[in-house]
Order: C-alpha cells, then sequence, then structure tokens
C-alpha cells in the first residue's frame, strides 16, 4: 500500500530553511493550488513523472515522499 509522506517532508524541509508555498511548487510544476493541496493532504498523489519534478523542487528523492506497505499473502487479500 502507497501512503504518501508529502506533508511530513514540506515540514521538514520547511525547518531545513527550504521556503516554498504550495502555490509556488503548483505554478513550477504546471498544476492547481488545489492538486498540490490534494497531495498534501493524502486525498490523492501526484502523477510518477510530477512526484519526481517536485522530489527535485523540494531537494528530496521521491521514496521520500512515499510509504510503501508490502501486502504479504494470507494478510486479508
Amino acid at each position: 500500500m502507497l501512503k504518501p509522506r508529502i506533508s511530513s517532508m514540506l515540514a521538514r524541509k520547511r525547518e531545513e530553511g527550504v521556503k516554498i508555498t504550495q502555490t509556488e511548487i503548483a505554478k513550477t510544476l504546471g498544476v492547481t493550488r488545489q492538486q498540490v493541496n490534494w497531495w498534501v493532504t493524502g486525498k490523492r498523489t501526484p502523477r510518477l513523472e510530477t512526484a519526481f519534478e517536485l522530489a527535485d523542487i523540494i531537494g528530496c528523492r521521491v521514496d521520500d515522499l512515499f510509504e510503501y506497505t508490502k501486502k504479504r499473502i494470507g494478510d486479508g487479500l
């Protein structure tokens, strides 16, 4: 299962001094601020290419933006 960690990564980067708003991210990526908000709140996830671009913008790896939990056979498939 894929769980976005975009919100926590943005918060961490802000603590490190990276000052970027959702509006600035949206303009840079060519998406709406609402789309960025959906990613931050976990309502939606960005397309793969957009996730790579977002990671580049805020200075992290794309796998820092998501948490992946493996499903195993017998775990309620």
